[in-house]
C-alpha cells in the first residue's frame, strides 16, 4: 500500500477508528468483548523495515491476516485518521498515559496491543472525537495526522482512495 503522506522512517501512531454502532469482537487469544459505539484509539509503533509507511499501509489494507491485536479490531471498526510522529524513540507509553488521563477516555480491553510493555492497553475508547491539536500540545512532538476517509471508498485491492491532512 502506498501511503505518500507518511515517511518510510520510524516513528510512532494513533489510529482514529470509528463505530457508529455497539459490535462484539474476538481479539485472539484476548477474547471476545462488546465494543461500544464512538471512536477507538490505538496506539502503535513502527521500528522495522519501511517504518511507519509500512505499518500504517498495513493496517490500513481491506483484507490482511490478523497477527496483532488491533487486526481484529480493525477489520470490524474503521480507521478514519492516522496521527504520526517520526521521533526516533518509542512514544507508545508515553501517548498510552496522555490517553489514560484525558476526560472521557476509557480502557475497553485490558493488554490490548501492550503485551510488550507495562501499560494497561494501547486502545482507548471516547463517546466523542478526540482532538488532534489537544493531543498534538499534550504529546509536545511533531505530530501529524492525515484522514482516511471511509474505507468502504476504496480501491478494488481494499486501499483508501483518498487522503487529507487534519486540521483540527
Amino acid at each position: 500500500m502506498k501511503t505518500p503522506l507518511i515517511e518510510a522512517r520510524s516513528g510512532t501512531y494513533v489510529l482514529i477508528l470509528k463505530a457508529a454502532r455497539p459490535k462484539k469482537i474476538s481479539v485472539g487469544q484476548l477474547g471476545t468483548f462488546m465494543f461500544p459505539a464512538g471512536f477507538y484509539m490505538y496506539i502503535g509503533s513502527a521500528f522495522g523495515p519501511g517504518g511507519l509507511r509500512a505499518r500504517v499501509g498495513r493496517h490500513l489494507r481491506k483484507f490482511k491476516n490478523n497477527r496483532w491485536h488491533v487486526d481484529y479490531v480493525s477489520s470490524e471498526i474503521h480507521i478514519i485518521e492516522v496521527w504520526f510522529s517520526v521521533l526516533e524513540h518509542r512514544q507508545e507509553c508515553h501517548w498510552a498515559a496522555l490517553f489514560s488521563s484525558m476526560n472521557g477516555v476509557s480502557l475497553p480491553v485490558n493488554r490490548l496491543g501492550s503485551s510488550d510493555c507495562s501499560c494497561r492497553t494501547h486502545l482507548f475508547h471516547s463517546v466523542r472525537k478526540p482532538g488532534f491539536r489537544l493531543f498534538k500540545n499534550r504529546a509536545e512532538c511533531d505530530l501529524q495526522c492525515f484522514k482516511t476517509g471511509i474505507l468502504p471508498d476504496t480501491t478494488k485491492e481494499g486501499y483508501p482512495k483518498s487522503h487529507k491532512f487534519c486540521t483540527d
